[in-house]
């Protein structure tokens, strides 16, 4: 199923989803060797600028900046946050409907596409949400000329997924990251509260 979307895919969405993984690749390259030189006996020697600066000229990349904090790993945060929660966790997701849920999972006013569910709950929307993710369905959407600091308000993932049962039974939602760090903060909240009450 992911073959046949990837293969559905237009060459720019392609060539940015290698670039998501790549970013991906970046960033943990950037937290090992900063977490290294935090802990090594030369961390009080250079700024954290000439830290970035010596790190980007180790990556041999022709770009002219790399920021280490990209959306390329907030889509690793996607899949911790919301597929593996979800896997492990579903029945501590509220059935509360999105109108009426608590603000503090980022839903409040969004607008979901699902024609089989017109009022959909906050339960619904993560597991369709996991079953994009699941199938390598979500695209991240980056205006141009956005500045590092527009990354969680400006910065765009839409999921779409599809019931291979049903292909009347379609999903639909675009959210900010800002909204997306929301909904996987309070999942973990509730998911951190479920497991340490059960001792």
């Amino acid at each position: 199923r992911i073959n046949k979307f990837m293969n559905n895919l237009s060459d720019d969405q392609e060539r940015d989803a290698v670039d998501r993984i790549t970013e991906c690749m970046y960033s943990l390259d950037y937290l090992v060797d900063v977490s290294n030189y935090t802990f090594s006996d030369q961390k009080d020697r250079i700024t954290l600028g000439k830290f970035y600066d010596a790190w980007f000229k180790k990556t041999g990349s022709t770009r002219k900046v790399i920021i280490p904090f990209n959306p390329g790993i907030f889509l690793g945060y996607l899949y911790v946050g919301i597929l593996y929660a979800k896997e492990n966790w579903f029945d501590q997701l509220p059935d509360d409907r999105l109108d009426a849920a608590d603000t503090a999972w980022g839903l409040n006013g969004v607008t979901v596409s699902a024609p089989k569910k017109p009022q959909p709950t906050v339960k619904y929307v993560v597991k369709r949400i996991r079953n994009s993710l699941g199938h390598g369905r979500p695209i991240i959407t980056i205006p141009p000329g956005i500045k590092p600091e527009e990354l969680f308000t400006k910065i765009t993932f839409s999921f779409h997924d599809v019931n291979m049962k049903n292909s009347a039974d379609t999903f639909g939602l675009t959210l900010t990251l800002d909204r997306l760090s929301k909904l996987i903060k309070k999942f973990q909240s509730v998911i951190h509260k479920f497991v340490r009450e059960k001792k």
